[in-house]
């Protein structure tokens, strides 16, 4: 690299001084162990006096281990994935192909991948920690791959360092048994926690937390010793006024005796003139107190002060004070979650890559932020931790936690009340007798498009027709939540668009395409760079993965107000199912979204050459066309082409505005992945034929379409192949939902069932061109 750098760019002089710029020249480690050829030992000065063996006997206590065990989970056990980076050229068949390698790798490492994970965060506790990779050979489309055979860990303790005075390690040694050997450093995954401390041994978690501990301990201690003496009371003899008594006498003699064998004894007869008095064991919630006190000290330390509950009692603070610390405490998961994907895709994956692929390029490991799932997990755990007296709870904790979870803010108990439209009573509607539905007054959000499932298009149904089945679909919330994600996902989505027309006009503007100095070979090559489509079809992912989360959850809680436990679902599959939708879908929404954008810029580009037209002409009519089309915001056309408003809407002629073309596809994209995360789940084999069939729940209005209006009501066993056909959506904008009818669900039976079935018959009209299949 110097020599070109010397050969193209620098004089000798500048090469040096780049040169020296690039060496160490601070010492870091003591000099003293380099002289005499000794291994640097661990500065933890704990281990230095209590021995390694001092973090061991911490994690036996039940609040340490809950508390580190509880951080560690929710670090490993979230979801991870495997992308390239943004400047990676590689088609994306071929990245696709190559994350399916990797995928397919870690399905077949022995024990779990999660075991393995937990083996490296044992460095939380330990301050270091080494797992040693043991390769293995899998196959994949009948081609063999080298991949992860086993995750081992090994005894931190017996690994040293020999460093040199800038503390790169030189050697890495293991001692056991009286033998010793040296270790390759790239057969193994080595962490270290809070490097900040020592770059080689890190600092283990429970350091901070050792005061508190060993407090706690001798606390204990002294409890029992104050338990064990005190168990029968304290006995207290003393002579009467008048009378003496001398050591030695008959009566001292007499007294002790009693005294001794007080235990054992149903009563006792005193000398004359002596009394007897016995003293109860006195409250001992000083103890307990103490005890207490230290195990919030230990989560403290552990987690991130004042958070999840572990506030002092009658310390509540603000809301946003609440907010601040559980977000404080997911940042810190984060910062964590992403130490561990760098080491692992430096010491393993990007290694992996490069014994598997000639170009040594591989996709690179990365956790999942916490999804709504995992915060529900940690707010179940964080309410056990209450339960069992570990933290104490505050009233800015339940606040948010009422954030987490999408829960309205406390207010006053709700009054029953008769319906303003429909007088007749609907079990689970507001004005039952035995009501638990929810307000029929709620907004529905945005109704563009076909009419937004709702309670409130309900509410001239008969009594009989809203059936348990359809009680237990929370409508309104998927509609307030399906309406939100439409809004975040086509803003940002129209965003990435945005600037990936913004760098392709600037390569039409330098190339000169579409004018005479162009070439029409050129124009008919024209593409959006490898780069940007990659960051819009991770927003395209995003949503489709918002949406299936949604779908999710909420399928989940309708197994469960069913009378079936969800947790039997086989979480695995369905995992499998979303990675193939989102694979899917999301290859085909932007393929559909970029082949019609570069159709139009084609065929401007085009019309320039055959017209003459000037580069800045061009570059507006793109802007106006793909306004016009719903593909950009006007007011990203004003920023770009640096026009009034009224000048871009004049230039426009009157073009409809409202076509907008990405957030039709969200909208409809993100509702069928809803559609198919409950699919998934209401058709899961392992609820055991709980789910007997689904209901096609449409909306009944002046907006409903031809397709909606046939399939509404529409009942058909889970297995039928109608559902091959008819799975919503039906149509652009489709925003139907398929229900689960359960094996309790005897009062559901099918529009234009035939006589004496309760399923119905056939469907006899075809979903909108595009959308649907094959029945079969």
């Amino acid at each position: 690299m110097m020599d070109q750098l010397r050969r193209f760019f620098l004089r000798p002089s500048e090469v040096a001084q780049i040169t020296d710029l690039s060496k160490e020249i601070a010492w870091a480690e003591s000099t003293l162990f380099h002289s005499i050829d000794q291994t640097k030992g661990n500065p933890d000065e704990l281990i230095s006096r209590k021995g390694y063996d001092i973090y061991r006997k911490m994690m036996l206590d039940e609040q340490v281990k809950a508390v580190v065990k509880f951080k560690r989970d929710a670090i490993t056990s979230r979801d991870h994935f495997f992308e390239f980076l943004d400047d990676v050229e590689l088609s994306d068949t071929e990245k696709e192909e190559r994350i399916s390698i990797y995928e397919k790798m870690l399905s077949g490492i022995k024990g779990t991948f999660s075991d393995g994970l937990n083996y490296i965060m044992s460095s939380m506790y330990q301050g270091y920690s080494f797992t040693e990779i043991v390769l293995g050979i899998f196959e994949f489309k009948k081609t063999p791959y080298i991949g992860i055979g086993n995750l081992t860990t090994k005894p931190y303790e017996t690994f040293s360092f020999k460093t040199d005075k800038f503390g790169q390690i030189q050697e890495t040694i293991q001692e056991l048994d009286s033998e010793h050997q040296v270790i390759d450093l790239s057969k193994f995954i080595y962490f270290v926690q809070s490097p900040e401390f020592d770059r080689h041994y890190g600092q283990s978690d429970l350091r901070e937390a050792h005061r508190s501990w060993i407090s706690k301990d001798a606390i204990i201690k002294l409890h029992h010793q104050f338990l064990q003496r005190m168990a029968g009371g304290f006995v207290e003899a003393r002579a009467k006024e008048g009378t003496v008594l001398k050591a030695g006498s008959r009566d001292y003699e007499a007294i002790k005796a009693i005294v001794s064998n007080l235990q054992s004894s149903s009563g006792v007869v005193l000398p004359s003139g002596f009394e007897m008095t016995l003293h109860s064991m006195a409250a001992t919630d000083a103890f307990e107190k103490a005890i207490t006190m230290h195990d919030l000290q230990i989560a403290k330390a552990l987690l991130v002060p004042n958070l999840l509950g572990v506030t002092h009692q009658g310390d509540t603070g603000s809301y946003a004070q609440a907010s601040t610390q559980l977000e404080a405490f997911l940042w810190t998961l984060d910062a964590d979650a992403n130490r561990l994907a760098d080491a692992l895709n430096e010491q393993l994956f990007d290694p992996l890559s490069t014994i598997n692929f000639s170009d040594g390029i591989g996709p690179k490991f990365k956790f999942k932020p916490v999804s709504d799932e995992k915060k529900m997990e940690l707010i179940k755990t964080w309410n056990e931790m209450i339960k069992a007296g570990s933290v104490e709870a505050s009233d800015t904790d339940e606040a948010h936690i009422r954030d987490l979870i999408d829960f309205p803010e406390k207010g006053e108990p709700i009054k029953k009340s008769t319906p303003a439209i429909n007088p007749t009573s609907i079990p689970g509607m507001p004005g039952d007798e035995n009501g638990e539905g929810e307000d029929i007054d709620a907004p529905a959000g945005d109704k563009s498009g076909e009419t937004i499932i709702g309670e409130e298009s309900r509410r001239l149904v008969s009594k009989a027709a809203f059936t348990r089945a359809l009680k237990r679909v929370s409508f309104t919330v998927i509609d307030r939540k399906t309406a939100e994600l439409e809004v975040t996902h086509t803003d940002n989505i129209e965003e990435q668009f945005a600037d990936m027309l913004a760098n392709s006009v600037t390569v039409i503007s330098d190339d000169k395409l579409g004018t005479p100095a162009g070439t029409i070979e050129s124009i008919s090559k024209f593409d959006f760079a490898t780069r940007d489509k990659s960051k819009a079809r991770r927003a395209i992912d995003a949503s489709l993965r918002a949406g299936w989360s949604l779908g999710l959850r909420h399928s989940r809680d309708e197994i469960g107000k069913a009378q079936r436990d969800f947790s039997k679902l086989n979480m695995a599959r369905i995992d499998e199912d979303a990675a193939e939708f989102l694979k899917a879908n999301g290859f085909r929404m932007l393929g559909n979204l970029t082949d019609d954008m570069r159709k139009i810029i084609q065929n401007i580009l085009m019309n320039g050459v055959k017209y003459s037209w000037a580069t800045d002409d061009i570059v507006r009519k793109i802007y106006d066309s793909l306004t016009s089309s719903g593909f950009v915001k006007l007011a990203t056309n004003v920023a770009a082409t640096a026009r009034l408003e009224d000048d871009v809407l004049e230039a426009l002629q009157g073009a409809k505005l409202n076509a907008h073309r990405i957030r039709t596809a969200v909208r409809t994209n993100v509702f069928e992945a809803v559609n198919e995360a409950r699919y998934a789940a209401f058709t899961d084999p392992s609820l055991g034929g709980f789910v007997e069939a689904l209901e096609y729940s449409a909306i009944l209005d002046d907006r409903t379409t031809d397709i909606c209006t046939h399939l509404d009501g529409r009942v058909y066993p889970t297995d039928s192949p109608e559902w091959n056909s008819i799975r919503p959506p039906n149509h652009f904008n489709c925003r139907s939902i398929l229900v689960p009818v359960t094996v309790v669900d005897t009062d559901v039976s099918g529009k234009d069932s035939a006589k004496g079935e309760r399923w119905s018959r056939p469907s006899r009209k075809e979903p909108q061109q595009g959308f649907g299949g094959e029945v079969g």
